[in-house]
């Protein structure tokens, strides 16, 4: 299947967005020049007005992995003056009160409607037909935790349409594994990584469970009260810790260093590196953003609370 056109190159949205900027900057400089008012125009609520030209530029102008926020909206008398932030910068737009023209650079986004394209959050992964994503933890890290919670109702959501793993940071010298926050979370990695290996239905539960009951003080014990809970075989997971453990984490250490993973959460989608919002909604979008024809399931909606975390362990 191909992949979907996209409207421009990068490095057109870009000049794009840059013409747009001087544009303004001309205007807050010699004043706002047109021929005259336009009259017989029909008005529109500013918030719709600013929120479909913020989604226009999101959609449409800016870079990947970056978006423009939407402040406020002023009425100019004849035009709405939509502000927004981009990437540290307020830039002030001039927009149509019908909502079908910003100025100065007169783009015209009357056919457009806003929508809930991952493009919004400004990422846009390449396409496949099945999405590859990798989420890199340590199994004790907060914000890994924060990040397995979010994940877990897309994974439920998505299924088998969208391959997503967890992947665990360590180091491993000989046949020691070390994970930053103790010899306890290098087991925990392990058996995690077993868990996923060998009962994937039951993994997501599992972390879960981990997540919400258990700590790293007392994970040593906790963790077979959580496999007992979701219906999880603990002899043959210690089995697996014991014969395939360091394997494993070998494995997930040659897969952090080829990216260029080193904090805990790193979420890598079709090979390209996400850093917007970690909610499940957020989540939900990047992910669906990689598929070459997304599913009816990329349309639900998911809840877009709980995503302020951006630390790092």
């Amino acid at each position: 299947m191909a992949k979907r056109r996209k409207s421009a190159t990068l490095k057109e949205k870009h000049y794009q967005l840059i013409i747009v900027i001087l544009s303004v900057a001309l205007a807050t400089s010699i004043g706002f020049i047109l021929t005259g008012p336009i009259t017989g125009m029909a008005v529109a609520d500013p918030n719709y007005v600013g929120k479909k030209v913020v989604g226009y530029i999101n959609d449409e102008l800016v870079q990947p992995g970056t978006y423009a926020s939407l402040v406020e909206i002023k009425d100019a008398g004849e035009y709405y003056i939509v502000t927004t932030e981009y990437m540290g910068n307020r830039i002030d737009v001039y927009a149509t009160k019908d909502g079908n023209l910003f100025f100065l650079n007169a783009f015209d986004i009357s056919d457009y409607t806003p929508s809930n394209k991952t493009r919004k959050l400004g990422f846009d992964a390449p396409n496949r037909e099945i999405p590859d994503v990798k989420l890199f933890v340590m199994s004790y890290c907060p914000f890994g935790n924060q990040a397995e919670n979010a994940m877990a109702p897309v994974v439920k959501l998505l299924g088998d349409k969208a391959d997503i793993k967890v992947h665990y940071i360590v180091s491993v010298s000989g046949d020691q594994v070390r994970s930053l926050h103790g010899d306890k979370e290098a087991v925990e990695d392990m058996r995690e990584a077993c868990i996923q290996k060998y009962m994937p239905d039951k993994f997501w539960d599992y972390l879960l469970y981990t997540n919400k009951n258990c700590s790293l003080s007392n994970i040593d014990t906790c963790w077979l009260e959580a496999a007992d809970y979701v219906g999880i075989d603990s002899d043959r997971i210690t089995r697996c810790v014991e014969e395939e453990g360091l394997d494993l984490m070998k494995a997930d250490e040659e897969l952090s260093s080829r990216y260029g993973v080193t904090g805990s959460p790193t979420l890598i989608i079709n090979d390209m590196r996400y850093a917007g919002a970690r909610t499940p909604e957020a989540y939900k979008q990047a992910i669906c953003s990689g598929f070459m024809d997304p599913p009816e399931e990329c349309e639900q909606t998911l809840s877009s609370g709980s995503g302020s975390a951006s630390g790092q362990c």
